[in-house]
Formats: structure tokens, sequence, C-alpha cells
């Protein structure tokens, strides 16, 4: 009896813990197919780095190389299941054409056939 009791109060728990973390717009919501990704804002750090620097394509870049748009997209955008594939597999597009502008609202995760069809490549 007693182990009944306490089967039904830890199934009540964590059906009550299921609820609590499925409920509100933290990302994800419960009981549906379409899954959208978290967006926060990047670490301030990679915004107005001094020692960001211009590349010869026209990217900024933080002082270890790394484009910085791909940083703000890894920390901003991506994440799993929205996109099931490893980042390194997708591209970054700016939407307003502008690769100076990364804020997170003009970035967007593409893959490389996106990427191509968006830009009119074949």
């Amino acid at each position: 009896m007693m182990l009944l009791i306490a089967l039904a109060i830890l199934g009540f728990l964590i059906y009550v813990l299921f609820r609590i973390i499925t409920s509100g717009d933290k990302g994800y919501k419960g009981n549906t197919d379409v899954v959208k990704p978290i967006i926060v804002e990047p670490i301030k750090i990679l915004k107005n780095s001094t020692e960001d620097y211009i590349d010869d394509n026209g990217y900024k870049r933080n002082s270890s190389g790394r484009l910085i748009h791909r940083e703000i997209a890894f920390l901003s955008i991506y994440s799993y299941p929205y996109y099931p594939k490893r980042f390194r597999e997708y591209q970054v597009h700016h939407k307003d054409l502008n690769k100076l502008n990364n804020s997170v609202d003009n970035l967007q995760i593409v893959t490389r056939e996106e990427h191509k069809k968006i830009h009119g490549i074949k």
C-alpha cells in the first residue's frame, strides 16, 4: 500500500515538473509540433571589443580571428532540435546584406543550399 502511494506521489511530481518546464513561452511549447529557438542577447564582450577588426571579405572578426556574426548566431539563435545539424554545417546570412550589422534580428541560420538560393546562386 505504501509503495502505491509513493509511486502515485512520484508520478504526480514528475507530471508537475513536466508542466512547469513546458509552460510559458521559453522557446519551446508543450504539445505542439512547432519548435522555435530561444533568442537571447549575446555576451557583451562579442558586441564591441576593442580588438575586433574587419577582414578582407568585409566581416568583423574578434581577436582570435573568429567571425563575430557566427559567434553571435551560435550563442543567440542556434538551438537543438530546431537546428538538428552541427553548427559548422550551417551558414549565417545577414538579412539586410550589411556584413557589419551583426544584430541578432539581422542574422539568420541557413543551410548552404538555402543561402545560395537567397543570393540567387546556382
